[in-house]
């Protein structure tokens, strides 16, 4: 199992550093197991509803939702 912390999943998901981007793709393609803590996922969607990112709510749930699907993700 392998634990991410924030920045390999917000890179996962924003793709926004094509090198962070690859690298963080290439563990969630991996196969293995991947632990997403609950703080994790509360940074991300803190980050993601931030100045920056300004995602909506339907957005954040759109996020919850996509990483609830992948099949080799536990939180």
């Amino acid at each position: 199992m392998i634990a991410v912390d924030t920045n390999v999943v917000l890179r996962y998901l924003l793709g926004d550093d094509d090198v962070q981007a690859a690298a963080a793709c290439r563990i969630f393609e991996s196969g293995n197991s991947i632990l997403i803590t609950d703080v994790v996922l509360v940074e991300c969607l803190w980050t993601l509803s931030g100045r920056r990112y300004k995602a909506a709510k339907a957005d954040l749930i759109a996020v919850v939702d996509a990483l609830l699907q992948e099949p080799n993700v536990i939180f």
